[in-house]
């Protein structure tokens, strides 16, 4: 099980064995269950938050990255490209491409037990 938190949207993800990132929001005085985002076929290992965007690693060799807000989220993408399962994710918002216009993209790197780390940009 891997776990991720929004501290800004108030929102905890969690991600399981099965596959499945479950996700709960900050109401008032209690955390309301909000609901299941499916894009994996394994377990999920890791997982990292910037803003609205969520991204999560798994045994099944990829990363998928989605966002929203309050209740609406969605996969964006899920990225192939280790050859072993993914264990760490980090993610920062790409600062040079907003100055020039490019609209929000973060700058992903993904750690793997294939013995490499990739950088992605997510436009």
């Amino acid at each position: 099980m891997s776990l991720a938190v929004n501290p800004i949207a108030a929102v905890l993800y969690a991600g399981s064995s099965d596959g499945l990132v479950n996700f709960w929001e900050m109401e008032k005085h209690f955390m309301s269950y909000g609901r299941v985002l499916r894009g994996h076929k394994l377990a999920v290992l890791c997982m990292a938050v910037d803003g609205n965007m969520v991204l999560n690693g798994s045994a099944d060799k990829r990363f998928a990255c989605g966002g929203g807000k309050r209740s609406v989220h969605i996969y964006v993408s899920v990225l192939i490209g280790h050859s072993r399962p993914v264990k760490c994710l980090a993610v920062e918002k790409n600062h040079e491409e907003e100055a020039e216009n490019w609209g929000q993209n973060w700058i992903v790197y993904s750690g793997s037990l294939d013995k490499s780390v990739k950088v992605w940009r997510i436009l």
